[in-house]
């Protein structure tokens, strides 16, 4: 009975990160040909939801559980975070300059996703990223 629930959580996390990563990879050249250039300092509340493309220094890689990763990339105006849909790709490391595509989200202060209203911040649901 523990051997089919084990290849359960082992194989389900492996084929969710396929089907991102392929997301992925469909969606980026959509973005890369429609996403607009802002810098870090003009991502607020007037941008949420919008496509965005970020040009800056990746300075932070953090792992949770799953293999999708929160960055934090930094210009010269500022700084913000980004959840990745796929993992970051081979060869990009931190110090690197990077585009940055993604639309833009809230990101509450004390709750993540739900929160107290008015206290959030934006940040990035990552769609890709590219090493310049």
């Amino acid at each position: 009975m523990a051997i089919p629930f084990i290849l359960g959580l082992t194989l389900i996390p492996i084929k969710i990160s396929q089907m991102n990563k392929e997301l992925s990879d469909q969606l980026l050249p959509e973005y890369i040909h429609y996403a607009d250039e802002y810098n870090i300092s003009e991502i607020n509340k007037d941008t949420l939801n919008q496509r965005v493309k970020i040009v800056g220094k990746l300075d932070k890689i953090i792992y949770g559980i799953s293999t999708k990763p929160t960055i934090r990339i930094k210009d010269d105006t500022g700084e913000i975070f980004s959840n990745l849909i796929s993992p970051v790709p081979e060869g990009i490391k931190k110090g690197d300059i990077i585009e940055l595509y993604g639309v833009v989200a809230k990101h509450y202060k004390f709750f993540g996703i739900m929160g107290i209203p008015n206290l959030w911040k934006p940040k990035i649901y990552g769609i890709g990223v590219r090493k310049i």
